[in-house]
């Protein structure tokens, strides 16, 4: 039988916890990547009503746009608030969470001033009013805007709340009776962006100053020795032995074990914490590059991205049409005269979806393969 401590439960009761504790983590999931794509959905979709209608538009158009407008508003408003309370969740006692959250709001309430700049004006030079379709877009951007920051307000808030009576109640004294009196803690923690081994976490400091791998500044997974792997480096490190400036500068003094295989060896190296970190460098690197350059392909090759979406809805529009003895070519041409490009809107939903896989590609060769 297992002794129960304060802090610890067995049986049902911790078991039922668990289970919750579970779900809940999937519902913030859910809650965080919906309100994203919300979020996106909402804003393209007012962008391109704004841009279609800035340059003017017959009033029999604009009844519609409203009310296109009315409901994409609505959907920014529940994705952000669903962004914002998943997010929050997921990444709790973050000290830039906050921040973030508040400079995408900003972004997004200063939409009246960056979407004219982008997509052009759309205020009548003679009385100087912005038409009666772009102004309530620009609106709902800035309604979207608000919501978002005042929700990040309350998360600054919150977070700072908890730090303060945290720290109010630690206090100094905490900091005293855990290191004695005139103790400081000492940090050696780095974190260099794609840095060495030697510069990331885990690397502990009074091995790395007798470590063949610092010495000679290379990296243990491209030799496949470290100090997490090898146990002649650790004793090395234990003994303080001085290697001189001849053998570092030949590297010989790196020990290699020769008893094990190159693949024996690749999977130390994908079970060690630090390669684990290093992966992880890949990720935040990899990202972004992979995030712009899908956007990158969305702007430079808009033209033809376009012309495929334009195939798609014509392909359906034919198979429709043969299934139902209906004349063809109508929804086309009802669709290329529509006062929102759904053609665009289309060709965004594909990218986001390509991109979701893409994204899992990438996390399956990096954190899977560990390539």
């Amino acid at each position: 039988m297992k002794p129960e401590t304060p802090n610890q439960k067995y049986g049902p009761a911790a078991d039922l916890e668990d289970a919750f504790g579970g779900i809940v983590d999937q519902v913030a999931k859910v809650c965080l990547y919906g309100g994203i794509v919300a979020v996106l959905i909402g804003l393209a979709g007012l962008f391109m009503t704004y841009q279609a209608f800035a340059g003017g538009s017959p009033p029999a158009q604009e009844a519609q746009a409203l009310t296109n407008i009315a409901m994409l508003s609505k959907v920014l408003i529940v994705g952000a608030i669903t962004a914002i309370v998943g997010s929050t969740y997921a990444w709790w006692g973050e000290e830039t969470l906050p921040v973030f959250q508040l400079l995408i709001s900003a972004g997004v309430w200063a939409s009246p001033f960056w979407v004219p700049a982008i997509a052009g004006s759309a205020t009548n030079g003679a009385t100087g009013v912005v038409n009666a379709v772009a102004g309530p877009a620009l609106g709902a951007m800035q309604l979207g805007g608000t919501v978002m920051g005042l929700l990040s307000i309350c998360v600054l808030i919150a977070d700072i709340t908890v730090r303060v009576k945290q720290r109010a109640q630690q206090g100094a004294r905490a900091e005293s009776i855990r290191f004695g009196k005139g103790m400081k803690e000492e940090r050696d923690v780095k974190n260099v962006i794609m840095g060495k081994c030697w510069q990331l976490p885990f690397c502990r400091k009074f091995v790395r100053e007798s470590c063949p791998i610092y010495l000679t500044r290379r990296t243990c997974w491209k030799e496949r020795v470290g100090c997490m792997c090898e146990e002649e480096v650790i004793r090395t490190a234990m003994k303080s032995k001085v290697f001189s400036k001849e053998a570092v500068a030949n590297a010989s003094v790196i020990p290699y074990n020769n008893k094990l295989t190159i693949e024996q060896k690749k999977e130390r190296c994908r079970q060690c914490v630090i390669y684990n970190e290093h992966q992880k460098h890949k990720y935040k690197v990899a990202l972004p590059v992979m995030i712009g350059g899908f956007v990158a392909i969305y702007i430079v090759m808009h033209g033809a991205l376009m012309g495929i979406a334009n195939n798609i809805i014509s392909n359906i529009d034919r198979v429709v049409s043969n299934i139902t003895f209906s004349k063809g070519g109508r929804v086309a041409s009802d669709v290329t005269s529509s006062s929102i490009p759904v053609q665009e809107f289309l060709m965004i939903c594909i990218l986001i979806v390509v991109l979701a896989y893409a994204l899992k590609l990438l996390e399956y060769l990096i954190f899977k393969l560990k390539i």
